[in-house]
This record gives C-alpha cells, structure tokens and sequence, in this order.
C-alpha cells in the first residue's frame, strides 16, 4: 500500500471544503438565517456587536462544527475512511496497519490533529501539516501520527 503525496490529498480536501461549505450554509439557512443577518447588518447597515449577536456567532460556529464533525468522522466510519474528497480522488484513510479507520482513530485525526491544532497556532499549523507531508518519505501529516493513521490509494487495495 502506498500513501498517498500531498497535491492528491489537497484536491481531496478541497473537493470537501466545499461540499462541506455548501452543507453548512444550506443548514444555516434553514436554521439561522435570522441569526446570520442579524450578525451582519442592522436597521443602519452597522456591525451588531451585542450580546445577542455573540450568542447567534456561537449558534453559527455550533452548527458548522456539528457538520465537519460529521463529514470528517461519521462519514469516513460508515464509508470505509471516505468523504466525497476522497472518494472521488480515489484514497482512503486507514489505520498505520491498514486496517479501517475507526471512530476514535478520525475523531483524534480530525479533533485533536486538525481543529485543536489549527486553532491553537492560529492556522499555522495547516501550512507545516502541508510541510511535513512533502519532506517525510511515507507521506503522513501531523494529524495522521497523531492518529496513528494514513492515507493510502483505493485502486492498489486487495480485497
């Protein structure tokens, strides 16, 4: 099994980046919209910082985490360690020993390896993911050693 170099997996991401864009605003349409256009503007075409606006920007932040959540770790569990990124990129993410991916091995990936560190180095940490991944010769980002992971092509598995 080979894993699978960087440009391949950026596609993949931004195929889920944007299907994932366009689940959370769909869903925040039905849900929010009154919460995002208050956020936005007011009666005088101002920013609303209050209180109130604060709690509809957590509503907004809460339902953008539930989907990720679910399209980075529950969906991958159900779809052998695919979203539609990955899916279509033709990889896959299984354990280090190649087996399937399980829930507490995408919830670390996406958790702990992805959102608590992007969020703790403001986002750096995406760029020296990105880094890690060129320069190690099996192809594994932060996130999937965290993990104990790896991404790996669909079409080189036997089954």
């Amino acid at each position: 099994m080979h894993t699978v170099p960087l440009l391949r997996r950026l596609l993949a991401w931004a195929i889920d980046t944007v299907v994932t864009l366009a689940i959370a605003v769909f869903i925040l349409f039905l849900t929010s919209y009154e919460a995002i256009f208050n956020l936005i503007i007011d009666q005088n075409a101002e920013l609303v910082l209050s209180l109130v606006s604060f709690y509809e920007l957590l509503q907004i932040g809460l339902v953008i985490q539930i989907v990720l959540t679910v399209y980075y770790v529950m969906i991958p569990v159900a779809n052998k360690g695919q979203t539609l990124g990955k899916k279509m990129c033709k990889i896959r993410v299984v354990k280090e020993d190649g087996e399937d991916a399980t829930f507490t091995c995408l919830f670390l990936k996406f958790a702990i390896g992805e959102q608590f560190l992007s969020a703790l180095t403001f986002g750096v940490s995406l760029l020296v993911n990105a880094l890690v991944i060129l320069y190690r010769k099996d192809d594994r980002s932060m996130h999937d050693m965290i993990a104990k992971t790896k991404v790996i092509f669909v079409e080189e598995e036997e089954y």
